[in-house]
């Protein structure tokens, strides 16, 4: 099972997957000091829970601590939306898309894409 993230670690899971490489806290630090007013004491902390989770890999080199995910975003996300769908769904799809169409969130555009999709499927 993979473990609930909250919005800061996932802001933070998102920048990390985008750089496809190893990143140091340092460089996390510089992602979103301007955006958040994020300091270093506050990086480290949210980088050593995303470790503790099993989400990112710390690899030491020296002085320098690296971190690498453990799990793709795509894999995050599917995982979410299983655990989303079973909670508020009881693991019906049928449920979930009644959910949407019934309170106008989907739109005949996006119902004829789905459509599409699912036919290649």
């Amino acid at each position: 099972m993979v473990p609930k993230l909250s919005e800061s670690e996932l802001a933070i899971m998102r920048y990390i997957w985008s750089q496809q490489q190893p990143v140091t806290a340092a460089q996390v630090v510089a992602a979103f000091q301007q955006k958040k007013g994020w300091k270093i004491q506050t990086v480290s902390t949210f980088l050593g829970r995303l470790s503790e989770k099993g989400i990112l890999s710390l690899t030491k080199t020296g002085k320098l601590n690296s971190y690498t995910p453990t799990l793709s975003e795509a894999g995050y996300q599917a995982a979410e939306t299983r655990a989303f769908l079973n909670e508020m769904h009881h693991g019906s799809v049928k449920s979930f898309f009644a959910a949407l169409y019934d309170s106008s969130s989907i739109s005949p555009e996006d119902l004829q894409e789905l459509k599409e999709w699912l036919e290649r499927k």
